[in-house]
């Protein structure tokens, strides 16, 4: 359960993302957004509440797990330049390279011990390591993963995006799970066949849902 300060931190969190939001999103030619074949009258306090445990869509490996609230799934972001997911990295797992290509991200530890990083357009790669309490910023489109460092509790976090869709692409499951040919890989990568077909394997016949 988070904490009244975690709570706090998470809405003043959404609210300096909100306010620095870069032309992700669509402007609203209306206070908020109204979904279609919807009455504006008929929009109560309940259109802009979300449940994000039981109604967030999941994102799951053995590794770690999201729940995500963007507006495809809680439509009353749309246009406000926001989005917010909880994440649990399981002992000692990770969160793979991955990019967010319209949105930065906040990351907020609420237990746990997390090691952090992204690299940026010049190669230069940024880390450090995270307690509880500490929030660190990965600016958007910049390639970035978590690593939990505890090898016996679960780390969870809350993280805010500064669009309502934010895009998540998983870089190994891009590269080698989504049919780009080997020839290519092999050359892109300097690789053997048999390395390429080695990190192919994992993703051979699974459907990739994000």
């Amino acid at each position: 359960m988070m904490s009244t300060f975690t709570f706090s931190f998470v809405i003043l969190l959404l609210g300096v993302l909100q306010s620095h939001v870069q032309a992700a999103d669509p402007d609203l030619l209306t206070d908020f957004f109204i979904p279609s074949g919807v009455n504006a009258s008929e929009v109560d306090g309940a259109d802009f509440t979300f449940k994000l445990l039981t109604d967030g869509a999941a994102i799951a490996t053995v590794d770690f797990s999201l729940k995500v609230a963007f507006a495809t799934q809680f439509s009353a972001l749309t246009g406000l330049g926001v989005s917010f997911a909880s994440v649990e990295v399981q002992p000692k797992g990770v969160v793979p390279l991955h990019i967010h290509a319209r949105a930065s991200e906040i990351i907020f530890i609420i237990s746990g011990q997390l090691k952090v990083g992204f690299v940026d357009s010049t190669n230069n790669l940024f880390t450090n390591i995270l307690e509880a309490g500490d929030m660190f910023v990965f600016p958007k489109g910049m390639v970035h993963y978590y690593a939990n460092l505890n090898a016996s509790a679960v780390l969870n976090a809350a993280v805010a995006f500064s669009s309502s869709e934010p895009g998540l692409t998983l870089l190994p499951s891009n590269l080698f799970g989504s049919g780009i040919s080997s020839n290519v890989l092999e050359k892109s990568f300097s690789a053997s066949p048999e390395v390429i077909s080695s990190l192919k394997a994992p993703f051979e016949g699974v459907t990739i849902q994000q």
